[in-house]
């Protein structure tokens, strides 16, 4: 009625057909309600389903309609980019404020992730581990009440239990439904709504299904959370430190006495065993590995093994990660993304401070060659440009703490090394962007890099730093009085003067501007 009124469609809308505890009913139901619907000239049907399901959901009359373009279909396929804007609409529209570590982080471009970390977001820095327990709880919970429980009875982790048990004991056969089904944990707990109970998990994605000619499969939804719980349970039922170390080497891995590595696919379980040993006994354990005589077994463990402390940054120290630096070959580039995905979390010794203290202790020309000619390589297909990119267009982040942005800013003015003029431009400018309102942090920043051994460093700070002079957005009296007598201290007033012209010119410039604006302080 209101369509007609309006001359516009009105839609009905229904979702996830696929999850219904019987999905018969939509091979007749969908047939009803396009027949009832189809006498309305205003109104019109949306329903959605995941792919797979379509010959088990819906009537061969609305699949032929599909295949002969009668009824239109559109395959969605999550982000359509993971940029940082489109990143930033996904937090916005669950009310979080967007923050360049979130970004950063390589699994924030995975969609279930994404939707993860919004369910559970708290505004504290949560790491990989604490977020998969939180999920599994709310997961729980929502089951729960799906079956109509007023209190979660931990029955998830118990069925998450017998998946793994299963698979371990079926390695070549997938857990189909009616395996699923027969599980010991319903009978445990006496939960007769099965279906209702995997489909609220499935909804949060723990667990997912493809549809076959006659079968439903089930399998963890994210590959991570399939090796925590592993994981989490070999420490659990380890009696000691040693029982872990002993169960990785002769069983997770299989070591042999050749130093053979028979068990390939058990690698990722070992990485993540590894985090959580550390994190309980505050020891690596990646030592194991030492006497694997094929080099390009050790070198992938290696790697996957420094990767994973972006899940654990907060409790790894930079002098222990130094040290695991100097002991093994490890790829630069990876040593790089770590510090990169961690440079803005102000809780983990491996953000832009860390990565500071560690270039810092670098001649020039050693610097260039393990950090500058690493970093030239970047394009607008990495991260960390395209979210300069982000900045560069305008885009502020009025909530972002200081710390935080400090750390940002930190990190860019070591990209600043670069000889990729584009790459330096974007980095300035950004740069420029975030300090326009944000003066305050121009002093700290020129302080911190006062004594860098890089004229392309020093010359581009200064020129960021007049850029920001010049589109400050608002008074910032009192920072630019200090900035501008810091300058002439430290620039003009020494003993000698910094031998690069542009920097001293752009230092001029501050000055002069400062006297331009305020000249009765002159």
């Amino acid at each position: 009625e209101v369509g007609c009124q309006r001359n516009e469609d009105s839609v009905v809308f229904i979702d996830a057909i696929n999850e219904s505890w019987n999905r018969d009913i939509w091979k007749n139901g969908i047939n009803r309600l396009i027949d009832i619907l189809g006498s309305f000239t205003h109104v019109r049907l949306v329903f959605s389903l995941r792919t797979g399901f379509e010959k088990l959901t819906l009537s061969e009359r609305v699949l032929s309609d599909v295949d002969n373009g009668t009824i239109a279909m559109v395959v969605h396929n999550g982000l359509a980019d993971d940029s940082p804007s489109a990143i930033y609409d996904f937090l916005s529209s669950s009310g979080i404020p967007f923050s360049p570590e979130y970004y950063l982080q390589s699994e924030m471009t995975n969609p279930l992730f994404l939707m993860w970390f919004c369910q559970t977001y708290t505004g504290e820095e949560k790491e990989l581990y604490s977020l998969i327990d939180t999920v599994i709880a709310k997961a729980d919970e929502e089951a729960s009440a799906e079956i109509g429980c007023k209190e979660p009875q931990g029955a998830l982790q118990s069925l998450l239990d017998d998946i793994l048990e299963y698979k371990e004991k079926n390695a070549d056969q997938a857990l189909t439904k009616r395996s699923l089904l027969r599980l010991p944990s319903w009978d445990v707990y006496g939960i007769a709504q099965k279906i209702g109970f995997v489909n609220a998990v499935e909804r949060f994605g723990l667990l997912t299904s493809y549809a076959t000619e006659d079968e439903e499969i089930y399998y963890f939804g994210y590959n991570l959370v399939e090796d925590y719980l592993y994981a989490k349970r070999i420490i659990k039922q380890a009696e000691s430190k040693q029982a872990i170390r002993d169960y990785c080497f002769n069983s997770l891995l299989g070591i042999d006495e050749e130093g053979k590595l028979k068990n390939h696919a058990n690698e990722s379980v070992f990485i993540m065993v590894a985090s959580l040993y550390a994190i309980q006994y505050g020891e690596e354990l990646i030592d194991i590995i030492d006497c694997i005589k094929d080099q390009w077994d050790k070198q992938f463990i290696i790697n996957s093994y420094l990767n994973a402390f972006t899940w654990r940054s907060n409790h790894v120290k930079l002098d222990l990660f130094i040290a695991l630096l100097n002991r093994y070959p490890i790829d630069r580039r990876t040593v790089w993304n770590i510090f990169i995905e961690n440079a803005t979390k102000e809780n983990s010794e491996l953000n832009a401070e860390g990565l500071c203290k560690l270039l810092f202790k670098y001649n020039l020309n050693y610097r260039d060659y393990i950090w500058t000619t690493e970093i030239n390589s970047l394009c607008e297909d990495d991260r960390i440009e395209s979210l300069a990119y982000y900045f560069e267009e305008g885009n502020a982040l009025q909530s972002l703490s200081g710390k935080k942005t400090e750390l940002l800013l930190t990190l860019f003015a070591w990209l600043l090394t670069s000889s990729n003029r584009p790459l330096r431009d974007r980095i300035s400018k950004s740069m420029i962007e975030i300090l326009k309102s944000k003066f305050q942090l121009c002093l700290p920043l020129l302080t911190k890099f006062k004594d860098v051994n890089d004229p392309y460093i020093l010359q581009r700070l200064y020129g960021v730093v007049f850029g920001s002079v010049m589109k400050k957005t608002n008074d910032f009296k009192e920072s630019f009085k200090s900035l501008a007598l810091w300058i002439l201290e430290n620039v003009f007033s020494v003993k000698t003067v910094y031998p690069n012209i542009l920097l001293r010119d752009y230092a001029r410039l501050i000055v002069e501007r400062y006297a331009y604006e305020y000249p009765e302080e002159v």
